[in-house]
């Protein structure tokens, strides 16, 4: 992520985060019903942005992967989904990140549109409902 995107999404987005010892260790960004070009519906045009939430950043320290971190970061989001009254929760993933992949399978996402070229590489659209 860029600084600004970062500056904009302390104004404008939902955070979550995760410390140890004080430290950030793991933080999810979620991008709700704005004009962006970060917003996901932007690649799903079905969906309207008052609907959804997209996932624009979840990340988790190397020396903490493997903890569950990503995942309880997914079920906060989809709770929040709930809280929100909306009705669909969008991120993309790398299928070559295979860990981060079966974590969004297994918090119930699926596969809306496969290859799409974001950040220059292919990544998998995938949704919750």
């Amino acid at each position: 992520m860029f600084t600004d995107e970062i500056m904009e999404s302390l104004d404008k987005d939902i955070i979550f985060g995760v410390f140890h010892h004080r430290k950030l260790v793991a933080f999810s960004i979620l991008i709700e019903d704005r004009n962006s070009e970060r917003d996901l519906t932007n690649y799903y045009l079905k969906y309207k942005k008052e609907d959804t939430i997209s996932f624009d950043n979840v990340e988790v320290r190397k020396e903490y992967r493997g903890y569950g971190l990503e995942k309880e970061l997914i079920e906060i989001a989809k709770k929040e989904l709930a809280k929100r009254n909306k009705k669909h929760l969008l991120a993309v993933v790398s299928k070559v990140n295979i860990a981060s992949f079966k974590s969004f399978e297994k918090c119930g996402f699926k596969v809306l549109r496969n290859n799409i070229p974001i950040y220059g590489t292919s990544r998998e659209l995938v949704e919750y409902k």
